[in-house]
């Protein structure tokens, strides 16, 4: 890439591009990535976009030789592309993985969705797991895409890929299920099929690794959502079609469940029914609104003829929205914080159904935490942050160590006594996993008598995971 006075450079993920001038709108960051088809080209999280060939890019995109990148004053062009060095896997805090999905959601390449899968890590020792983690790594690094990794819990790790061709996807996660061994499990996550979000996918995976049910029962305390569920159960003898509105990740699709009242329905998301026709007498279509006028029109067709019983979400007002006989609005769930408790322990009573784990329990000081916070993106991310600190948790009752950082980023450290304890926690914690979990042999590490140790154990809650 030739840059001032027609010098050259190359570069790698190694070697990432910084690009910096004095006026603030110019200044950002881009990395490159050489591969043998092309160089993969990536706006850095919090910085502006960039434009490929007068196109603006706001996450990323392919260039090939003969490309123009613009970035503020600066504009470069791509002679040719450099041997591609080997490169290690890239580990990122959860948070910016996140970030990293719902860029690429924008604007997703047609053949090339993004993919998000999650590796149920088995208990094994330090050096094992570490071997473990490196063999899995490796082998997405073999399949010469850009990947992002990401710890969720001590056991279990998240690979995010923004652009994963489709028709390899199947054979791709077979091989990697393969690597990972028996005693591992392995769930991934596609758009648009598993979702159109961030969270959603991300639930998605959760549901399909095992953790948590796919449907929760609602479980309602504030009083205008008491009244809508009240609503949709007064109409669970009417044939539709039914729309509930609201936004992303708000509950829409788990509130409009109970319409159906028990029959049998098949979910699909709208971008899913672009060419095919939906499969059964009841369907549940996420996202109506992404459809085309006229695909809307003969989905409408079909239910007002008794031919199909529809129940449909979208994320907000829309011309075809005046068809539906009934519509309703789901309100955010930052505005109703009455719910957010009593679906958090439903979320765990899922939790402990599936990891056989009967004394899972939410400790009574976090309620204040998570109705603080409130959840911007709503029933989604209330389900996956709750999930990650269940999954997280080494105790039965889950404490505020079990939260991820975001809910206690701005919280004060706590006194003397909490600090000690929780200085211990970690101290027994590390000598019982570097004994696999043989209290006389950390007994022994930490020159105390095995009841002593059970003893303190006992106190701070500790429990064996199961192998």
């Amino acid at each position: 890439m030739p840059l001032h006075m027609g010098k050259v450079w190359a570069w790698n993920e190694q070697r990432p591009l910084h690009l910096a001038s004095r006026q603030k709108a110019a200044s950002a960051q881009l990395l490159f990535v050489a591969r043998e088809t092309g160089v993969w080209v990536e706006r850095m999280p919090r910085t502006q976009s960039f434009f490929l060939n007068d196109v603006q890019v706001r996450y990323g995109a392919w260039i090939n030789p003969g490309d123009e990148i613009r970035l503020g004053a600066f504009r470069l062009l791509l002679l040719g592309e450099a041997e591609r060095l080997p490169t290690a896997p890239r580990m990122i805090p959860f948070v910016e993985m996140e970030e990293r999905l719902e860029e690429a959601l924008l604007a997703p390449g047609q053949n090339t969705p993004p993919l998000l899968f999650l590796v149920s890590v088995p208990y094994l020792h330090m050096p094992t797991r570490m071997s473990f983690q490196k063999r899995l790594m490796h082998e997405v690094l073999s399949w010469q895409l850009p990947a992002f990794w990401a710890t969720l819990a001590w056991n279990v790790l998240a690979c995010f890929i923004p652009e994963a061709p489709v028709q390899h996807t199947e054979e791709r996660m077979r091989r990697l299920t393969e690597v990972a061994g028996k005693r591992a499990r392995v769930a991934w996550a596609c758009f648009p099929e598993d979702g159109m979000s961030a969270t959603a996918l991300l639930d998605s995976a959760w549901v399909k690794l095992g953790k948590v049910d796919a449907l929760l029962e609602p479980v309602l305390e504030n009083a205008s959502m008491v009244r809508l569920a009240g609503m949709l159960h007064e109409l669970r003898k009417a044939p539709g079609p039914l729309l509930v509105w609201g936004g992303e990740g708000q509950g829409r699709a788990w509130l409009l469940s109970s319409w159906f009242e028990g029959m049998p329905y098949v979910e699909y998301p709208a971008m899913a029914l672009l060419e095919k026709e939906p499969q059964g007498p009841a369907v549940l279509i996420r996202s109506f609104d992404k459809l085309p006028p006229e695909r809307q029109r003969f989905l409408l067709g079909r239910a007002k003829a008794a031919k199909l019983r529809l129940g449909a979400t979208a994320g907000g007002p829309f011309e075809e929205a005046k068809h539906f006989p009934w519509t309703f609005h789901m309100p955010p769930l930052a505005q109703r914080p009455e719910d957010i408790w009593p679906l958090a322990q439903a979320v765990v009573a899922s939790v402990k159904r599936k990891t056989n784990r009967p004394r899972l329990s939410l400790g009574e000081g976090l309620r204040e935490r998570l109705e603080a916070y409130g959840f911007p993106r709503g029933v989604g991310e209330l389900k996956n942050w709750v999930v990650q600190a269940a999954v997280a948790s080494l105790r039965d009752e889950m404490g505020k160590e079990a939260l991820p950082a975001a809910l206690t980023a701005d919280e004060a450290p706590g006194g003397y006594e909490e600090q000690m304890a929780a200085a211990e926690y970690g101290i027994l914690l590390e000598s019982l996993a570097r004994a696999r979990w043989n209290v006389s042999a950390a007994a022994k590490r930490l020159g105390l008598p095995r009841r002593t140790l059970v003893f303190r154990m006992a106190k701070l809650g500790f429990r064996r995971p199961h192998h």
